[in-house]
Protein backbone atom coordinates (compact mmCIF):
# COMPACT_ATOMS: atom_id res chain seq x y z
CA UNK A 1 0.00 0.00 0.00
CA UNK A 2 1.36 3.57 -1.03
CA UNK A 3 1.72 6.24 1.93
CA UNK A 4 2.25 9.68 1.64
CA UNK A 5 3.93 12.01 3.72
CA UNK A 6 4.07 15.09 3.69
CA UNK A 7 7.35 17.12 4.14
CA UNK A 8 7.67 20.91 3.94
CA UNK A 9 11.58 21.27 4.17
CA UNK A 10 14.98 21.65 2.61
CA UNK A 11 17.54 19.19 3.13
CA UNK A 12 21.08 20.82 3.71
CA UNK A 13 23.11 18.13 2.60
CA UNK A 14 21.31 18.30 -0.98
CA UNK A 15 19.72 22.17 -1.37
CA UNK A 16 20.97 23.71 -4.42
CA UNK A 17 23.37 20.83 -5.29
CA UNK A 18 21.22 20.29 -8.42
CA UNK A 19 19.19 21.73 -11.04
CA UNK A 20 15.33 22.10 -10.26
CA UNK A 21 12.72 19.89 -10.91
CA UNK A 22 9.43 20.14 -10.57
CA UNK A 23 7.94 17.18 -8.94
CA UNK A 24 4.52 15.73 -9.23
CA UNK A 25 1.92 17.15 -6.58
CA UNK A 26 0.13 14.61 -4.68
CA UNK A 27 -3.38 15.92 -4.73
CA UNK A 28 -6.08 15.11 -2.21
CA UNK A 29 -7.90 11.76 -4.26
CA UNK A 30 -4.64 10.23 -4.59
CA UNK A 31 -3.93 10.19 -0.83
CA UNK A 32 -8.00 9.26 -0.57
CA UNK A 33 -7.23 6.17 -3.16
CA UNK A 34 -3.75 5.35 -1.85
CA UNK A 35 -4.84 4.33 1.50
CA UNK A 36 -8.41 3.04 1.13
CA UNK A 37 -7.89 -0.62 2.57
CA UNK A 38 -10.02 -3.66 3.94
CA UNK A 39 -10.30 -4.52 7.41
CA UNK A 40 -6.56 -6.56 6.95
CA UNK A 41 -5.17 -3.95 4.97
CA UNK A 42 -5.45 -4.88 1.71
CA UNK A 43 -6.25 -2.36 -0.68
CA UNK A 44 -9.45 -1.43 -2.46
CA UNK A 45 -7.72 -0.72 -5.96
CA UNK A 46 -5.33 -2.82 -7.54
CA UNK A 47 -4.46 -1.22 -10.79
CA UNK A 48 -4.19 2.73 -10.91
CA UNK A 49 -4.23 4.83 -13.70
CA UNK A 50 -3.70 8.98 -12.89
CA UNK A 51 -3.93 11.43 -15.79
CA UNK A 52 0.00 12.49 -15.12
CA UNK A 53 2.60 13.54 -17.37
CA UNK A 54 5.23 12.40 -15.31
CA UNK A 55 3.55 9.07 -15.18
CA UNK A 56 4.03 8.89 -19.19
CA UNK A 57 6.72 7.40 -20.85
CA UNK A 58 8.76 9.68 -22.70
CA UNK A 59 7.79 8.55 -26.06
CA UNK A 60 3.96 8.38 -24.74
CA UNK A 61 4.40 4.34 -25.83
CA UNK A 62 2.95 3.35 -21.92
CA UNK A 63 2.00 4.88 -18.63
CA UNK A 64 2.88 3.90 -15.49
CA UNK A 65 0.41 1.88 -12.90
CA UNK A 66 0.46 4.29 -9.84
CA UNK A 67 -0.37 0.60 -7.58
CA UNK A 68 1.79 -1.94 -8.70
CA UNK A 69 5.29 -2.62 -7.82
CA UNK A 70 8.40 -2.02 -9.68
CA UNK A 71 6.39 0.85 -12.22
CA UNK A 72 4.06 -1.41 -13.90
CA UNK A 73 3.31 -0.31 -17.39
CA UNK A 74 0.17 -0.34 -19.58
CA UNK A 75 1.88 -0.15 -23.19
CA UNK A 76 0.48 0.26 -26.28
CA UNK A 77 -0.10 -3.21 -27.96
CA UNK A 78 -2.62 -3.95 -30.62
CA UNK A 79 -2.97 -0.55 -32.62
CA UNK A 80 -0.38 1.87 -33.30
CA UNK A 81 -0.34 6.28 -31.90
CA UNK A 82 0.82 7.26 -28.41
CA UNK A 83 -0.78 8.02 -25.27
CA UNK A 84 -1.13 11.61 -23.72
CA UNK A 85 -1.56 13.58 -21.16
CA UNK A 86 -4.17 17.03 -21.68
CA UNK A 87 -5.49 19.60 -18.89
CA UNK A 88 -5.25 17.04 -16.79
CA UNK A 89 -6.62 13.75 -18.85
CA UNK A 90 -5.96 10.77 -20.08
CA UNK A 91 -6.03 11.07 -24.05
CA UNK A 92 -6.72 7.94 -25.70
CA UNK A 93 -7.70 8.45 -29.36
CA UNK A 94 -8.96 5.01 -30.91
CA UNK A 95 -6.22 3.94 -32.62
CA UNK A 96 -4.92 1.31 -29.34
CA UNK A 97 -5.19 -0.36 -26.64
CA UNK A 98 -2.89 -0.29 -23.35
CA UNK A 99 -1.37 -3.36 -21.64
CA UNK A 100 0.28 -4.56 -19.07
CA UNK A 101 1.24 -8.13 -20.04
CA UNK A 102 1.34 -11.25 -17.48
CA UNK A 103 0.83 -8.90 -14.42
CA UNK A 104 -2.39 -7.64 -15.38
CA UNK A 105 -4.41 -10.25 -14.28
CA UNK A 106 -8.12 -10.52 -14.04
CA UNK A 107 -10.33 -12.06 -11.62
CA UNK A 108 -12.99 -14.20 -13.29
CA UNK A 109 -15.58 -14.18 -10.15
CA UNK A 110 -15.58 -10.59 -9.13
CA UNK A 111 -14.24 -6.53 -10.43
CA UNK A 112 -15.46 -3.12 -9.87
CA UNK A 113 -14.09 -0.61 -12.55
CA UNK A 114 -14.18 3.26 -11.40
CA UNK A 115 -13.31 5.85 -14.48
CA UNK A 116 -13.80 9.49 -15.26
CA UNK A 117 -14.40 9.61 -18.76
CA UNK A 118 -15.01 12.08 -21.45
CA UNK A 119 -15.50 9.34 -24.75
CA UNK A 120 -16.50 10.87 -28.00
CA UNK A 121 -17.76 7.51 -29.31
CA UNK A 122 -19.13 4.35 -28.21
CA UNK A 123 -16.23 2.33 -27.19
CA UNK A 124 -14.36 0.03 -24.79
CA UNK A 125 -13.10 0.87 -21.38
CA UNK A 126 -11.73 -2.22 -20.27
CA UNK A 127 -11.46 -5.41 -21.69
CA UNK A 128 -9.61 -8.73 -21.74
CA UNK A 129 -7.54 -10.45 -24.41
CA UNK A 130 -11.14 -12.51 -25.69
CA UNK A 131 -12.10 -11.11 -29.00
CA UNK A 132 -15.55 -10.52 -28.68
CA UNK A 133 -17.13 -8.24 -26.02
CA UNK A 134 -19.56 -10.77 -24.91
CA UNK A 135 -19.34 -12.75 -21.98
CA UNK A 136 -15.74 -11.19 -21.57
CA UNK A 137 -16.63 -8.74 -18.45
CA UNK A 138 -15.99 -5.95 -20.75
CA UNK A 139 -17.35 -2.11 -19.96
CA UNK A 140 -18.20 0.11 -22.67
CA UNK A 141 -19.47 3.42 -22.93
CA UNK A 142 -21.47 5.08 -25.64
CA UNK A 143 -25.13 5.70 -27.34
CA UNK A 144 -27.37 3.25 -24.62
CA UNK A 145 -24.92 4.54 -21.72
CA UNK A 146 -22.24 2.69 -19.41
CA UNK A 147 -22.29 -1.41 -20.73
CA UNK A 148 -21.05 -4.40 -19.46
CA UNK A 149 -20.51 -8.09 -20.80
CA UNK A 150 -20.14 -8.96 -17.30
CA UNK A 151 -21.62 -12.01 -15.41
CA UNK A 152 -23.71 -13.51 -19.05
CA UNK A 153 -23.98 -13.48 -22.42
CA UNK A 154 -24.29 -10.26 -24.31
CA UNK A 155 -24.14 -6.77 -23.01
CA UNK A 156 -26.58 -4.98 -20.72
CA UNK A 157 -26.97 -1.12 -20.36
CA UNK A 158 -28.20 1.50 -17.62
CA UNK A 159 -29.77 2.94 -20.79
CA UNK A 160 -29.16 6.36 -19.84
CA UNK A 161 -28.95 7.09 -23.81
CA UNK A 162 -26.19 8.26 -25.65
CA UNK A 163 -23.78 9.73 -23.11
CA UNK A 164 -20.47 10.67 -25.51
CA UNK A 165 -19.33 14.14 -25.61
CA UNK A 166 -19.99 14.22 -21.70
CA UNK A 167 -18.22 14.20 -18.58
CA UNK A 168 -19.09 11.26 -16.05
CA UNK A 169 -17.85 8.80 -13.87
CA UNK A 170 -18.92 5.31 -14.76
CA UNK A 171 -18.71 2.60 -12.39
CA UNK A 172 -19.52 -1.39 -13.08
CA UNK A 173 -19.34 -3.89 -10.22
CA UNK A 174 -19.43 -8.06 -10.33
CA UNK A 175 -19.42 -10.93 -8.68
CA UNK A 176 -20.16 -14.19 -8.98
CA UNK A 177 -22.79 -13.57 -5.61
CA UNK A 178 -24.03 -10.13 -5.96
CA UNK A 179 -23.94 -10.38 -10.06
CA UNK A 180 -24.24 -7.00 -11.80
CA UNK A 181 -24.18 -3.02 -10.89
CA UNK A 182 -23.87 -0.30 -12.73
CA UNK A 183 -23.42 3.31 -11.41
CA UNK A 184 -23.32 6.76 -13.19
CA UNK A 185 -22.09 9.33 -11.11
CA UNK A 186 -22.51 7.55 -7.76
CA UNK A 187 -25.94 6.41 -8.21
CA UNK A 188 -27.16 2.80 -9.19
CA UNK A 189 -28.35 3.14 -12.69
CA UNK A 190 -29.21 -0.76 -13.32
CA UNK A 191 -28.55 -4.08 -11.06
CA UNK A 192 -28.98 -7.94 -12.03
CA UNK A 193 -28.39 -9.99 -9.19
CA UNK A 194 -29.10 -12.86 -11.57
CA UNK A 195 -26.04 -12.10 -14.01
CA UNK A 196 -23.52 -14.35 -12.22
CA UNK A 197 -21.65 -16.14 -14.90
CA UNK A 198 -17.74 -16.16 -14.19
CA UNK A 199 -16.10 -14.08 -16.72
CA UNK A 200 -13.99 -15.22 -19.69
CA UNK A 201 -10.22 -14.12 -20.01
CA UNK A 202 -6.84 -13.63 -17.72
CA UNK A 203 -5.50 -10.46 -19.13
CA UNK A 204 -7.13 -6.80 -18.45
CA UNK A 205 -6.68 -4.22 -21.20
CA UNK A 206 -7.31 -0.66 -21.47
CA UNK A 207 -9.18 0.86 -24.10
CA UNK A 208 -10.01 -2.45 -25.41
CA UNK A 209 -10.17 -6.12 -25.76
CA UNK A 210 -6.98 -8.14 -26.70
CA UNK A 211 -8.11 -8.66 -30.66
CA UNK A 212 -11.45 -5.46 -30.88
CA UNK A 213 -11.10 -3.13 -33.46
CA UNK A 214 -13.58 -0.55 -31.38
CA UNK A 215 -10.70 1.05 -28.82
CA UNK A 216 -11.53 3.63 -26.54
CA UNK A 217 -11.85 7.29 -27.95
CA UNK A 218 -11.82 9.82 -25.61
CA UNK A 219 -10.25 11.03 -22.54
CA UNK A 220 -10.20 9.46 -19.07
CA UNK A 221 -9.31 11.61 -15.97
CA UNK A 222 -8.67 8.42 -13.43
CA UNK A 223 -9.43 4.55 -14.39
CA UNK A 224 -9.68 2.48 -11.00
CA UNK A 225 -9.53 -0.98 -11.23
CA UNK A 226 -10.55 -3.80 -8.25
CA UNK A 227 -10.52 -7.71 -8.09
CA UNK A 228 -12.82 -7.37 -6.04
CA UNK A 229 -16.83 -6.58 -6.04
CA UNK A 230 -16.82 -3.35 -4.20
CA UNK A 231 -20.45 -3.35 -3.74
CA UNK A 232 -19.76 -5.69 -0.99
CA UNK A 233 -21.61 -3.90 1.97
CA UNK A 234 -17.93 -4.46 4.00
CA UNK A 235 -16.31 -2.46 0.74
CA UNK A 236 -18.95 -0.23 -0.48
CA UNK A 237 -18.47 3.10 1.73
CA UNK A 238 -14.30 2.80 -0.10
CA UNK A 239 -16.06 2.55 -3.30
CA UNK A 240 -19.02 5.84 -2.24
CA UNK A 241 -15.64 8.00 -1.33
CA UNK A 242 -13.93 7.32 -4.74
CA UNK A 243 -16.84 8.12 -6.58
CA UNK A 244 -17.63 11.23 -4.91
CA UNK A 245 -14.22 12.25 -5.38
CA UNK A 246 -13.98 11.97 -9.23
CA UNK A 247 -17.40 13.34 -9.22
CA UNK A 248 -16.53 16.51 -7.21
CA UNK A 249 -13.39 17.15 -10.04
CA UNK A 250 -16.25 18.03 -12.06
Amino acid sequence: MHTFRRVVKSHPNIAARYEPVELPAVSEIDYLIANLADKDGRPLIDYWISPLASTLAPDGSSIMDRRQPQGMNWGVTSGSGVVSVTDGRIVLPGTFNLAAGAPAVVNPSAFTVVARVHPVASSIVVGTERGSISGTGSVSIGVPGILTAAGGAGNVADNAGDVTNTDLVATVTFSTVRGVSIRRNGVQTYANAGRTAANLGNRLYIGGTGTATNYYNGNIGYLLYSLRDLSDPALRPGLAAIERALVELG
